[in-house]
C-alpha cells in the first residue's frame, strides 16, 4: 500500500485493512498508541518508497558490473561462450538452475535468452551467493568491479573447516583477495561448532587475516548476538586483546578501533 493511499485513511480503517498484528510492531514501539503507531507505519512507507528507485538503479547497476567481471574473467581464461554457461563448472549447481531458470523466463516471454535478457531476469540473491564462500575463485575480480568501494569481507572470510586442507584453500582465497587493495576483512564470527569460543583455538587464523591483509585492513568485530552461542562478548574481546598482545599499539589500535572507524566513517570518535 502506498504512502498516499494510507494518507487518505483514518486510523482505525488502515488498523482493520492492514491488520492488527502487522500494525503491532508499530504499536508496541508507540506504547500503545493506534495514533502514533500509524503515524510511525506512514512514516516507514514513506521512507521505503523514497529508498525503491535509488535501490533499483543500485541492483541494475552492481549487476551489470559482476556480469561484466565476470565475462572478462571468462574471456581471459580462453573459455568459449559466455560466463552463464559455465564451461569449466566453476559455478555450483544452484548457480545453474537459477541461469537456466532465467532463460527459460526469457523464452516464455518469446525473447531470445542473450545474456543481456538473461541477467535481467536473475534476482539479487542470485548476485549475492556468487560472493559466499562456495565462490572464493571469484571474490578477486568481483572485487575489481567497484575499485572505488572499500569492501569488507565478513567474519574472516569463514573458515568453518579447520583441517589442515581447509585452512589451506582459505590462506589461499583471503591472498587472492588481499592483493585488491581496496578490500579489507572483519575478524568476527570464528565460532567452532560444540566448543566455547578460546583464544588457542582462534589464534592461528586471527594472525595468519593480519598476516596476510595487514593491520591497516583488518578489523576486530563481535558478531553479537550470534557469537553469544560460543562465548560471552568479554570472552570473545578479551581473547583478541591476548592474540594480538605481541602487536606494537599503533596496531592494536587499528585493529580494535581505528580501522573501523575510518572504513565506516564513524564520527565522534
Amino acid at each position: 500500500m502506498s504512502p498516499t493511499a494510507i494518507s487518505h485513511l483514518a486510523n482505525d480503517r488502515l488498523e482493520h485493512l492492514l491488520g492488527r498484528e502487522r500494525l503491532g510492531v508499530c504499536v508496541h514501539a508507540c506504547d500503545g498508541s493506534i495514533d502514533r503507531a500509524v503515524a510511525l507505519y506512514r512514516w516507514n512507507a514513506t521512507v521505503s518508497a523514497a529508498l525503491w528507485e535509488p535501490l533499483a538503479h543500485l541492483e541494475v547497476a552492481l549487476r551489470n558490473a559482476m556480469s561484466n567481471c565476470l565475462d572478462e574473467r571468462h574471456r581471459r581464461a580462453g573459455r568459449v561462450g559466455s560466463w552463464l554457461d559455465d564451461t569449466d563448472h566453476e559455478l555450483d549447481g544452484r548457480v545453474r538452475r537459477h541461469v537456466a531458470v532465467a532463460r527459460r523466463r526469457v523464452r516464455q516471454k518469446g525473447k531470445v535468452p542473450s545474456d543481456a535478457q538473461t541477467i535481467s531476469e536473475l534476482g539479487f540473491g542470485f548476485w549475492r551467493y556468487l560472493v559466499t564462500r562456495r565462490h572464493t575463485a571469484l571474490w578477486p575480480d568481483l572485487a575489481s568491479a567497484f575499485p572505488r568501494t572499500t569492501l569488507v569481507l565478513n567474519h574472516t572470510g569463514l573458515p568453518a573447516d579447520r583441517s589442515d586442507e581447509g585452512l589451506a584453500g582459505w590462506r589461499a582465497a583471503m591472498r587472492a583477495l588481499a592483493d585488491c587493495p581496496n578490500a579489507c576483512v572483519k575478524i568476527s564470527g570464528l565460532g567452532i561448532r560444540g566448543r566455547p569460543w578460546r583464544a588457542r583455538d582462534q589464534a592461528g587464523v586471527v594472525l595468519d587475516a593480519i598476516a596476510i591483509f595487514g593491520a591497516s585492513r583488518c578489523m576486530f568485530a563481535s558478531n553479537f548476538p550470534v557469537d553469544g552461542l560460543v562465548g560471552s562478548y568479554a570472552t570473545i574481546m578479551n581473547g583478541f586483546r591476548e592474540i594480538v598482545a605481541d602487536l606494537p599499539a599503533a596496531g592494536q589500535r587499528a585493529l580494535f578501533w581505528e580501522n573501523a572507524h575510518r572504513v565506516y566513517r564513524i564520527g565522534g570518535a
